[in-house]
């Protein structure tokens, strides 16, 4: 009976399923390890250290052979100034405004290190003849066989600079000219120099000059200098001299578009015009072109606006936002008078 029971409990046991036991996976640290890293709060230190060493070597040479273009002191205007044996000693003070200096040999050693001395000659030369303070020439006029003389002359200056003086009333030959060229010189900027004082370009005269102005200077490598005269003998008031320096400056800046691009206004009363407050203006690059608003013409700058009346009208111009003169006084509005010029700075 018992020997039933046990083989009864043995067959009811086997028919009864059994569960599977689950999987656990065994996580060993790898052989590499000795010992097993052990629990801590310092972070492991670096595995490497990477070391960077630089061998010094030559510092780079200019090359002999580039020109180096003056350039307008940045945020500034450019000037350049007329210098022979005839200027008074009130221009020699007045030089370290300038980045460009055109001379006949007088005055050479004037010149500062920022400053590039041009000497204006009717000859070619070489090399060997000019003086060394010099960083280039300006031929009196555009030679007949240009492309041929131009490019001549310019590997015998090598690298110094050859810029030619043009006529905005005259500009026959400068296009082909421009090519053995590293600048110009325009002269008759908005007048020439017999003219009546009174007597301005209409405006469309004036756009055009200032259209040539913009074609010539949008070249990133040409050297462009504008000069607005007044014959030495002619005697003229100085509010009348005034208003031609900020009416051409005005134009020039609505027209430039490089950095190599200067103005001038070589007039026998120089020393009096060059500390014109608008000439010593930071403007700041153009933000843009040139546009007509409210009867005037304007280009703004990063730091200022530029504005010029070129018609027989008067134009009053409500300005956009807070302005002030080059002098320091707030302009909430202006009143721009026929041929007129304003240089405008952003009131802080």
């Amino acid at each position: 009976m018992k020997r039933l029971l046990l083989f009864f409990l043995v067959f009811i046991s086997g028919c009864i399923a059994v569960p599977t036991p689950s999987f656990y996976s065994l996580q060993e640290y790898p052989p590499t390890w000795t010992p097993a890293p052990t629990p801590t709060n310092t972070p492991p230190g670096p595995t490497a250290t990477h070391v960077i060493q630089r061998t010094p070597g030559a510092a780079p040479t200019r090359d002999p052979n580039a020109r180096v273009l003056p350039t307008s002191s940045r945020g500034g205007i450019g000037v350049w100034m007329e210098l022979d044996a005839r200027s008074p000693q009130a221009v020699l003070d007045l030089l370290p405004r300038a980045q460009v200096i055109v001379t006949d040999g007088a005055g050479a050693n004037a010149r500062k290190p920022n400053q590039t001395l041009l000497f204006s000659t009717s000859i070619s030369l070489t090399a060997e003849t000019l003086a060394p303070a010099y960083g280039g020439i300006v031929l009196e006029k555009i030679p007949p066989d240009a492309a041929t003389a131009l490019s001549s002359l310019r590997n015998r200056l090598k690298p110094r600079l050859v810029l030619a003086r043009s006529s905005f009333t005259d500009m026959t030959g400068l296009d082909t000219a421009l090519l053995n060229l590293d600048g110009v010189l325009l002269e008759n900027f908005l007048r020439p120099p017999d003219a009546p004082p009174d007597q301005f370009p209409d405006e469309a005269a004036w756009r055009k000059q200032l259209g040539t102005l913009s074609t010539l200077s949008s070249a990133p490598n040409t050297v462009v200098l504008t000069a607005t005269r007044f014959s030495r003998d002619m005697q003229i008031e100085l509010p009348v001299v005034e208003q031609w320096v900020n009416y051409a400056l005005g134009s020039f800046l609505l027209g430039a578009n490089n950095t190599h691009a200067f103005f001038g206004f070589p007039d026998a009363k120089q020393q009096q015009l060059i500390n014109v407050p608008a000439l010593n203006a930071q403007l700041g690059l153009p933000n843009g072109g040139t546009f007509k608003g409210s009867g005037v013409y304007q280009r703004r700058f990063t730091r200022g606006l530029v504005l010029v009346n070129p018609t027989t009208d008067k134009h009053v111009v409500a300005l956009s936002r807070p302005y002030q003169d080059a002098s320091g006084a707030a302009v909430p509005q202006l009143e721009m008078l026929p041929h007129t010029g304003v240089v405008l700075l952003n009131a802080e």
